[in-house]
């Protein structure tokens, strides 16, 4: 799993202003497959990767590749993928 967290303090954290937006998992055609309420405290990186390992394990389409979105895809709140 990969999450787009910051490596130092130039990069921006993708969860400020959206932690208590929805995790939106899309396949790698760009269909939407899971979309998921944020816990009571919101997301944070941590919980962004192990909801996505969980359901990678356990979603057949999402073992091939996924894009993670807070917030809905037009949005464009991109937050992590599979693969760079």
């Amino acid at each position: 799993m990969i999450v787009a967290r910051p490596i130092n303090k130039s990069e921006p954290c993708l969860l400020k202003g959206n932690r208590q937006k929805d995790l939106y998992l899309y396949d790698l055609e760009g269909s939407l497959v899971v979309r998921q309420n944020p816990p009571f405290d919101g997301w944070t990186y941590d919980t962004i990767e192990h909801m996505a390992e969980h359901l990678t394990a356990e979603d057949k389409i999402l073992k091939f590749g996924w894009d993670a979105y807070l917030g809905d895809k037009v949005s464009d709140n991109w937050i992590g993928s599979s693969e760079v």
